[in-house]
């Protein structure tokens, strides 16, 4: 592909196809460089989902955490109910350790009835992590209501309302904790 490209680089798909090639054998900086000149002279109707995906997966790898988001979201405008897409939203957002950012994706994982009980357990501790109280237990009740055999759900419940009732004036914690 670089020879050809150095012959005559007009073949802007070669861009593309050098960019996946980078991401495959971990050449992310130079995968970055080819995604770049591929996107910036691309026509409009040439970009493919996966171009996007292939960028934010590179620049994720080189903690551009922040620029991959805007890629995956514009990936998510092609194809709105991907779930690997918004997984990776989500992934990338954990791995920023940014809590509003993984409820934000949650929600939208949930709006999409593509939520897992995994989903309602990371809802949970993110808002549990943000000290939204209230929230935290609405998402371990809703997973405790949707597989009542996990104990885990229960105790992060309890929690949550120890918390919402720090002084202890409503016993709220106490049924959750008494399983």
């Amino acid at each position: 592909i670089e020879e050809v490209l150095a012959v005559d680089p007009s073949y802007n798909i070669l861009n593309r196809l050098a960019a996946y090639s980078y991401y495959e054998t971990e050449q992310y900086e130079k995968g970055i460089a080819s995604i770049t000149k591929f996107l910036g002279t691309a026509q409009p109707e040439t970009i493919l989902n996966s171009d996007y995906i292939y960028y934010a997966n590179l620049l994720s790898k080189v903690n551009r955490d922040a620029e991959a988001i805007t890629y995956l979201k514009k990936a998510l405008e092609i194809s709105p109910d991907d779930a690997d897409i918004i997984n990776d939203m989500m992934r990338i957002y954990s791995k920023m350790k940014d809590n509003l950012g993984v409820i934000e994706v949650i929600k939208l994982k949930i709006s999409k009835d593509l939520a897992t009980n995994n989903d309602y357990y990371s809802l949970g501790i993110n808002y549990y992590t943000v000290k939204d109280w209230a929230n935290a237990d609405k998402a371990f009740a809703t997973l405790a209501e949707k597989r009542s055999d996990f104990l885990p759900a229960y105790l992060w419940r309890a929690r949550a309302n120890a918390n919402i009732d720090s002084l202890t004036e409503h016993g709220l914690a106490k049924p959750h904790y008494e399983l």
